[in-house]
């Protein structure tokens, strides 16, 4: 058997899926899903890896030829689909495909906020055992405003408009969850960090506040908005961490493409956050420092709405029908053979 043949055999599987995909997504009736886009562009990489080897060993044959048609075919389909795709079919990809990738990165998300959780009772701990701690993490207007027996955002409502402090909030969460998970590219690290750094934070605050009398004034107030906030952030800084794991350890991918199909992941996790973390600061802004609104009120809103993200990425996210790669596995719902 030839090179060519013994080539020939041990990537026709690949071939014959994308022809199949690309006759599927082609047909005026077809409706594109995520789940398809993404195997095609997985194919399109492999495709295009094949037609490499294929100019270099047998540039004038056949099997060149078809495989540069066939590339060529999914290239067109592939952005031809991202132009036509409308908002509302992002917005339903958004909404399934956010689960998906939670789940897919399941185990960097249970370490993202274990190190999220030791940095808490880290912050706890300092806290309780040096009275120089609260000087170290914690800025001097809080520690004035817990030393007084009130929280430091008591009257910020009179001092700024509900919709300043609802962007600002906004903001500085979207840029800490993007830093989280663009920090995974030093190898992981650079997002546990962020996480721990979160941690110890939260932690120092709380212990500080609960030492000061004020506790349920301070879980009142983070609570209406926290549990979606953080969870945003820990699922940012977990994807960071799967970012940095391939690099580490591609398993049977090549890295490139390790890094690129986790890379995908991160930014739907990104793509979702935004929206989460906008709705969350318009919580922190205008509920959470008001008042008028009961403390057990907020806890309440804070506790259903942790339930309901959780709901639906625990639910929709079992749903793995049509996955695409996993890292380090070569198990999707088609075979591959190489």
């Amino acid at each position: 058997m030839t090179a060519v043949e013994r080539f020939y055999q041990q990537h026709k599987a690949q071939w014959e899926e994308l022809e199949a995909l690309l006759a599927t997504l082609g047909s005026p009736s077809g409706r594109v899903s995520m789940e398809q886009l993404q195997r095609l562009d997985s194919l399109y990489w492999h495709v295009g890896r094949d037609v490499a080897w294929a100019e270099t060993h047998a540039p004038e044959s056949r099997l060149a030829e078809h495989l540069r048609h066939l590339l060529a075919r999914a290239h067109s389909l592939l952005h031809g689909q991202d132009e036509k795709r409308s908002l509302r079919q992002w917005s339903s990809d958004l909404v399934r495909g956010f689960p998906l990738a939670v789940h897919r990165l399941s185990g960097a998300m249970l370490l993202s906020a274990l190190v999220f959780l030791v940095g808490i009772a880290l912050g706890v701990v300092l806290i309780l055992v040096s009275e120089d701690a609260a000087g170290l993490l914690l800025s001097p207007g809080m520690i004035e405003a817990v030393q007084s027996g009130k929280m430091w955002t008591e009257g910020l409502l009179n001092v700024m408009p509900s919709s300043i402090i609802s962007a600002g909030i906004a903001t500085n969460n979207i840029t800490v969850t993007f830093a989280a998970f663009a920090f995974g590219i030093f190898f992981g690290l650079g997002s546990l960090y962020i996480m721990l750094m979160n941690g110890l934070l939260l932690g120092a605050a709380a212990a500080y506040c609960v030492q000061g009398g004020i506790g349920y004034a301070f879980f009142s107030f983070v609570s209406g908005h926290g549990v979606v906030e953080l969870s945003v952030i820990v699922l940012s800084g977990g994807a960071g961490w799967a970012l940095g794991l391939s690099l580490l350890a591609p398993g049977r991918l090549p890295r490139g493409e390790a890094i690129r199909q986790t890379a995908k992941e991160g930014m739907m996790i990104l793509f979702a956050a935004v929206p989460l973390l906008l709705f969350a600061g318009f919580i922190e802004g205008y509920l959470s420092p008001a008042e008028a609104l009961p403390g057990w009120a907020k806890m309440i809103i804070g506790v259903v709405l942790g339930a309901l993200l959780w709901t639906w990425i625990l639910t929709q996210g079992r749903n793995k029908g049509n996955m695409p790669l996993r890292i380090g596995q070569h198990t999707t719902r088609h075979s591959m053979t190489g």
